[in-house]
């Protein structure tokens, strides 16, 4: 069917911005009034069924992307699925710009309460979840809200366990390693240039030039005489890093090099810069020499196809390094190590080809420059080629296990419960301490992770000051980093022990949960000297394996550093245990608790259902 409209017709046929927000408030009003409803009946469902108040928590977060100040409200409260077991519900409240002072962001969370009070329910907020840093930090904010009755009597907060693990490690990099910024001579900075440089050549091209580019980029860098002399002679290190990749590369069948490009001057030299070309059958050469040149043209064949492999690898659609984008600053360190040699002689083609002046011409510039910094033109390696490697290294072996851990669904509730791992933190705060620990004390020497960046370090000769970026800087990088990641790490932690807190871990690892009981119930003076495997708490591939009593000491030490006893002259431990045994959440589980220490089993979990068949205890 042939239709012609004019284009007042087809306006004519388009709703108005004004009809466009009576629906948008329509539907919004719509989705409070279902959730309202929703409340209403899981609040009565747990006042009758399990004589319990309805328990809202409230998840605040505050911050600005693209210029726009928003501040994000959400509830998650508990209900029961159809088949009567207990889930997650969570529903947005609002998003407004809030304010970037406390008094600001409570009021604007106390507006947002009061479309919840339409149920007529007396809603108030059990639990406060939110950043510790920033502008409504979550420690600043909880006074406030208690003042203006937005919460209940025993009510209580807690910090993202993410956004503490990223700002320790945020605190590090940029006291130790130096901030990001424009003219800032800092790894980050570098970093930052390299993504910005493909992108600029992505965007004033396209993607298959900017591939193109890199690709003929990466043979040069392999096979031409001249971009290989300043390779070897100004960035050896680097070089010796991609002869490395080259060689770990796995071929698959029907790899073929690209067309037209040969590969003669490898820096396997022994390999191929001999001259294997000649005329096998000339007089005087023997069957023997002849078979070992052909091994060698087969050999450099296959270094030629893993070129070509590499050279396929070109980076695109990298996100920028950005320490409020978790997971950034180490992924794209790791891209730029990679990828230093291409982009480096990328750089200096755009400096020789383009207008001086010109955006993508000052980008190469100033890549070019902080890539080639030395603190004397002779030493091996350039300055950021060792920081990067100090960067990724300590992600490897440490902190991006650790940040992916707290990623995941709770393993017991599954999914709609991405991020509600709270009853695992204190244990796994216990994992981290260990871990760090050991690297803070020296086992980052002899971790393979490190051996990179001791070995760029080795390349770096002492400049006489250590601002200078010479090896006086990175002699004093490792204890600075560590230090400073421990104070910013105790800082953001230090809530998860706590009397408030801890008595959470009754709902952790089983083992633990008792030895804990045990003890808050007297049944037990200490605890138990047991090593176990700690079961959700996998870094990678490999189970964590702790000790109960090491385990439950650090936990308890922590909290009475933080414990204010009501009597300063007496025994303060006892006081502690009197404390956590009156928490809200013992004292409604005082029934459960007992029966399950009572219990002869070691795997009961109180939050897993399936483990407690068999046994006495339901």
């Amino acid at each position: 069917m042939k239709m012609v409209l004019t284009d007042k017709e087809l306006l004519s046929g388009c709703p108005d911005v004004g009809t466009l927000r009576n629906w948008e408030m329509n539907v919004a009003a719509g989705c409070m009034a279902k959730v309202i409803s929703q409340i209403a009946q899981d609040a009565e469902l747990m006042t009758t069924k399990y004589k319990q108040r309805l328990q809202i928590t409230l998840v605040t977060d505050h911050g600005n992307r693209s210029g726009v100040d928003h501040f994000v409200k959400m509830i998650v409260w508990t209900s029961v699925d159809k088949n009567g077991r207990f889930k997650l519900n969570h529903f947005n409240l609002d998003i407004d710009k809030g304010g970037h002072t406390i008094v600001a962001a409570a009021n604007a969370i106390h507006q947002s309460l009061q479309s919840l009070k339409l149920s007529g329910m007396d809603v108030k907020f059990s639990f406060i979840c939110g950043d510790s840093d920033g502008g409504a930090k979550v420690q600043k904010l909880y006074p406030t809200l208690q003042d203006m009755e937005v919460l209940c009597s025993s009510s209580d907060f807690i910090n993202y366990i993410l956004h503490a693990f990223n700002l320790s490690y945020e605190h590090a990099c940029k006291d130790a390693l130096g901030d990001q910024g424009m003219n800032k001579c800092t790894v980050f900075q570098l970093c930052y240039l390299a993504i910005l440089l493909l992108k600029t050549v992505k965007k004033q091209s396209n993607s298959a030039t900017l591939k193109s580019i890199y690709q003929s980029t990466m043979f040069k860098a392999l096979n031409d005489k001249n971009y290989v002399a300043s390779a070897k002679e100004s960035f050896i290190q680097a070089w010796g890093d991609l002869l490395v990749d080259v060689e770990a590369i796995e071929l698959a069948d029907g790899v073929e090099p690209v067309e037209d490009i040969r590969v003669e001057t490898l820096g396997l030299e022994e390999l191929l810069m001999e001259d294997i070309d000649s005329d096998d059958d000339e007089e005087g050469v023997s069957c023997d020499d002849a078979e070992e040149r052909e091994n060698k043209r087969q050999q450099r064949d296959e270094m030629n196809k893993k070129i070509s492999k590499l050279a396929a690898e070109c980076p695109t659609n990298i996100k920028d390094p950005n320490f409020s984008r978790w997971g950034t600053i180490s992924a794209v360190a790791k891209v730029v190590l990679k990828h230093w040699l291409p982009l480096l002689f990328m750089s200096q083609n755009v400096i020789e080809t383009e207008k001086n002046g010109s955006y993508l011409h000052v980008i190469a510039t100033k890549l070019e420059e902080l890539m080639s910094a030395k603190a004397h033109a002779t030493q091996d390696s350039p300055t950021h080629y060792a920081s990067p490697k100090w960067v990724v290294a300590f992600g490897d072996s440490f902190f991006d296990a650790h940040m992916e851990w707290v990623k995941p669904h709770d393993p017991v509730f599954g999914a709609g419960s991405y991020g509600h791992i709270s009853r695992l933190v204190p244990e796994h705060l216990f994992v981290m301490s260990k871990q760090f620990n050991g690297l803070k004390k020296g086992g980052w020497k002899s971790t393979l992770e490190f051996a990179g960046f001791v070995k760029a370090v080795d390349g770096i000769e002492p400049a006489g000051e250590i601002n200078k970026g010479g090896k006086e800087f990175f002699d004093r990088l490792p204890d600075l980093f560590f230090e400073r990641f421990e104070e910013a790490f105790n800082e953001h932690t230090k809530k998860w022990r706590t009397p408030e807190t801890l008595p959470i871990i009754v709902a952790g690892h089983p083992r633990i949960a008792k030895a804990f009981v045990h003890w808050i119930f007297g049944q037990s003076p200490s605890f138990p000297d047991e090593d176990i495997e700690l079961k959700h708490h996998y870094l990678g591939k490999q189970p964590t394996k702790i000790n109960i009593r090491e385990c439950l000491t650090w936990l308890i030490e922590g909290t009475l550093d933080s414990f204010k006893p009501p009597n300063t002259n007496g025994d303060v431990t006892a006081q502690l245990k009197d404390k956590l045994m009156n928490h809200p959440l013992i004292q409604s589980l005082l029934e459960d608790l007992q029966q399950f220490s009572e219990c002869a089993s070691d795997d009961i979990d109180m939050l897993d259902p399936e483990t407690w068949k068999d046994t006495t205890y339901r």
